[in-house]
């Protein structure tokens, strides 16, 4: 509800929410017109990025095309951790590793995969969840090829750590598009 205040004529109190808040007459109207025209394009005033039903449409028909997608760069992923794994001992020997400094191209990418995830998945949230996946697997795939041409330790355990940034974003923002994409539970099954 809002009504006048003493705080002047140009003044309303929302008594909607737990504590008054005060707002300017000239929000408002701010607040009204934008209202009108989300309403007019089919979208939520309270959330001008909810989809409308012509951006649902398209991802219906694009969903089995976007499934595989993200299903191809959790694979990357996951090869990604195998093939480190099976490489330990070539990388050892060729960069000159110790046998405890080898143990940080492991925990480069595993600290940065797991500290991030929560991250990556708010920014998905907030900036949109294909434009999100887009620059997690360039970001992804740019690591990889500094990893491939590393010539230093140092170099080699920084790209782990890139690597790791563009993998939880993938990671979070995979599982968060296949749960928007199919919402029916029988078809998530």
């Amino acid at each position: 509800m809002l009504e006048r205040h003493t705080r002047g004529p140009d003044t309303l109190v929302c008594n909607l929410a737990p504590a008054p808040v005060v707002l300017k007459r000239a929000e408002v109207k701010r607040a009204g017109a934008s209202a009108a025209q989300a309403e007019a394009t089919g979208r939520n005033a309270a959330s001008p990025t909810q989809p409308g039903p012509s951006d649902t449409q398209v991802a219906t028909s694009n969903r089995w095309l976007s499934l595989g997608l993200i299903c191809i760069c959790s694979l990357m992923m996951v090869l990604d951790a195998t093939i480190v794994n099976v490489a330990l001992p070539a990388i050892q020997k060729d960069l000159g590793f110790s046998q405890s400094a080898l143990a940080w191209v492991v925990n480069a990418y595993l600290l940065t995969f797991g500290g991030l995830m929560l991250i990556s998945g708010r920014a998905a949230d907030m900036l949109g969840r294909r434009r999100v996946l887009v620059w997690g697997v360039a970001l992804f795939t740019g690591a990889s090829l500094v990893c491939g041409l590393s010539n230093s330790q140092a170099m080699l355990v920084i790209a782990r750590g890139v690597q790791g940034i563009g993998g939880s974003i993938i990671g979070g923002v995979a599982l968060s598009m296949i749960v928007a994409l199919f919402p029916e539970q029988a078809e998530r099954a």
